[in-house]
């Protein structure tokens, strides 16, 4: 609880950290000095490289929720949203920096727009170039268009784009690495699927929240700088299971038969030719048998 205020907190900023205490430590020093009234909640996901304990000894007052077994970033946001007091839950990378009050700059947004749910900032990396945070529904053609985008904001010619299209509109999902939602919205759709362990998971979520009606806004006026992918260690062929397990989790969820078999057909023939490949032959061969075991509705 943030022992800095005796009202409960407008915000509650929630970050999942794994064995990334350098960059969680400079996340909660920006948020100090830019946001301080903000409650700070850091769920600890097992990690084994001290972390638990620099954070209650370097870094309090702030709530660390120490998990005793890694079950992903949906399954920690959700325990951190659990212990959250705020009316807004602003879910943080660990590897973000934030240089302005934004925390409070969306919650504010959202106090005066009933039908936004959920909201998330402009992006920008280490450098200052712009970094994609939005997308569209992950479909066929969706992920075709989105990696388009992506080699776009890599040669940096896509930030008047985005802002011209989507800025203050509503968009399909916004990056859990910078991620706003209503408390209540958030407990009535049940939080983060916690069968995602990562990836989608931010997509699914806005999903749910926009079958409920309500919308999901990109808000370009206010920005932080996410690192990207920092404090992940050497867990490249994990990362890479679990980002194919996601994907068809979310087919399994949201698409038509067509769509779930053609994605399948795809990864089938993508990973039966790297199986010859010695140093990607155990990926290949469990992603394989990802493909004939369904991931539920």
């Amino acid at each position: 609880m943030n022992n800095n205020a005796l009202e409960k907190p407008l915000v509650s900023i929630i970050i999942v950290n794994y064995n990334g205490i350098a960059y969680t430590r400079g996340a909660v020093l920006s948020i100090r000095r830019h946001s301080p009234s903000s409650e700070i909640i850091v769920v600890d996901n097992c990690s084994t490289d001290g972390s638990v304990e620099a954070l209650k000894d370097e870094l309090s007052p702030l709530t660390v929720l120490s998990m005793k077994k890694n079950k992903g970033f949906g399954y920690g946001c959700n325990r951190g949203a659990e212990a959250a007091t705020g009316k807004y839950l602003f879910f943080l990378n660990n590897d973000a920096l934030i240089s302005e009050n934004t925390p409070n700059i969306l919650a504010s947004f959202l106090e005066t727009h009933p039908t936004v749910a959920a909201c998330g900032p402009r992006l920008m990396n280490h450098d200052g170039s712009f970094q994609l945070s939005i997308g569209l529904d992950p479909s066929l053609f969706s992920e075709w268009t989105i990696r388009r985008w992506q080699r776009q904001s890599n040669a940096g010619e896509l930030l008047s784009n985005i802002n011209r299209k989507f800025a203050d509109k509503p968009v399909d999902w916004i990056t859990g690495a910078a991620l706003m939602v209503r408390r209540d919205v958030f407990e009535r759709i049940g939080g983060f699927d916690e069968s995602f362990f990562m990836y989608f998971e931010d997509a699914d979520l806005c999903r749910r929240i926009r079958n409920l009606g309500l919308e999901v806004l990109y808000i370009p006026q206010t920005s932080l700088t996410h690192l990207g992918g920092r404090s992940y260690g050497n867990t490249n062929k994990k990362i890479d299971y679990e980002y194919r397990r996601s994907q068809l989790r979310i087919y399994d969820k949201s698409q038509p038969l067509f769509a779930r078999l053609v994605i399948r057909l795809y990864l089938l023939a993508k990973f039966i030719l790297k199986l010859s490949n010695s140093s990607e032959r155990q990926l290949s061969a469990s992603v394989i048998a990802l493909l004939f075991r369904d991931q539920g509705r």
